[in-house]
């Protein structure tokens, strides 16, 4: 087993599915492997090899594993995530399932995570096998700019999704665990398509600059701001929340400008958290305003979301709302769902909503703290 993790951890991107499987029926360990890879919009898989079709995740055992992220024997059957801090990229499938076969085999689908991460950066096969190549223009920048889907440690658990998986692309979320405490962020540029895009990432690249900088929070939003306004056409404008969990504190602190009030989540019930004065959109200049610190504690969950979500209308035009948020959101983590699971079933719920293709992106980024 240990020769095959060496193997692993060095083949090409192309060979790696099928030095894999090779190995692990070579070794007696199993008769048929299988390396899915789980799309954009997390809704099927692709056999890496290229050998299967395409299915859908539904009700079927290896997506039940993709979404909870936690190995199934099912039917003499295998499945074990694919995944690294709560991310899943995808699912192994082995048979037929020996007793003690997932401990056996745990090593392995850990390399193998490992090895496809890697390979996003000198080769297309896993973003081939992602749906990359059906992704807009737009949506290509968005979907490089975009922090892992789900991150958990001791202290805390962090998730975050964006939908449409494949188009529209005016959104940017992220967060980062830092020393000092956790930073969360989300961006929505006025408008849909490229030059929106553009915007975004301009005020992303910004604000992940003046966060390694170890900036203030209103250093940040000024520089936001300048940014957003000195790049940008008259009336260009990007409207956001950046905030920093500082654990050790029990402190939020946050910056909204222009955008949706923040949720947070606590002891079964939830508020929605308003800047007073609210502050204006980067690059209308900044005024100051917006600026907000709320105590903090264990459990408590915080949610950022664009309007996408909030505003997403039904065929009647009835728009999905904060409360439908609020209650979709608490319901869940009552239930100790994980906050990846959360975000993404938030997003199915509006999805549902709309019974259409969605107009404008819809974005979520949450935590919650554990400890």
């Amino acid at each position: 087993m240990r020769d095959l993790i060496n193997r692993l951890d060095h083949v090409r991107p192309a060979d790696l599915s099928a030095l894999a499987v090779s190995e692990l029926v070579q070794s007696g360990i199993a008769e048929e492997a299988i390396v899915w890879i789980v799309d954009h919009g997390f809704t099927h898989f692709s056999d890496l090899s290229g050998g299967r079709a395409p299915i859908g995740l539904g009700e079927t055992p290896a997506g039940q594993v993709a979404i909870s992220a936690i190995p199934l024997v099912q039917d003499a059957r295998a499945y074990l995530p694919l995944s690294r801090r709560g991310q899943v990229i995808g699912v192994l499938e082995v048979s037929p399932a020996a007793e003690g076969v997932i401990d056996e085999l745990t090593p392995v689908a850990t390399t193998i995570t490992t090895s496809l991460l890697a390979t996003i950066h000198i080769s297309d096969v896993v973003d081939r096998h992602q749906g990359s190549g059906a992704l807009s223009l737009p949506a290509t920048i968005q979907k490089r700019n975009l922090p892992l889907s789900a991150y958990a440690d001791d202290q805390v658990d962090v998730g975050s999704f964006l939908e449409p998986a494949y188009e529209v692309a005016g959104d940017a979320i992220d967060y980062a665990i830092n020393p000092e405490g956790v930073h969360l962020a989300i961006f929505d540029a006025v408008g849909h398509g490229l030059r929106s895009t553009i915007l975004t990432t301009l005020a992303l690249s910004t604000y992940r600059l003046l966060r390694r900088q170890n900036a203030s929070l209103e250093e940040t939003a000024r520089a936001v701001d300048d940014v957003v306004a000195t790049s940008g056409r008259p009336g260009d404008f990007v409207t956001g929340v950046i905030a920093m969990i500082r654990p050790r504190e029990n402190e939020l602190e946050f910056w909204n400008a222009g955008h949706q009030s923040p949720l947070l989540l606590r002891d079964r019930s939830h508020r929605f958290l308003a800047s007073d004065p609210p502050g204006l959109p980067f690059g209308l200049r900044h005024d100051g305003n917006g600026h907000s610190t709320v105590p903090s504690q264990p459990g408590d969950v915080i949610f950022l979301y664009s309007d996408g979500v909030t505003q997403a209308r039904d065929p009647h035009r009835t728009m999905w709302g904060e409360t439908h948020l609020a209650e979709a959101a608490l319901a869940r983590n009552n239930a100790g769902q994980s906050m990846s699971h959360i975000c993404r079933t938030v997003l199915d719920d509006v999805m549902s909503w709309t019974a259409n293709p969605l107009a404008d992106d819809a974005s979520i980024v949450g935590l919650r703290r554990v400890s």
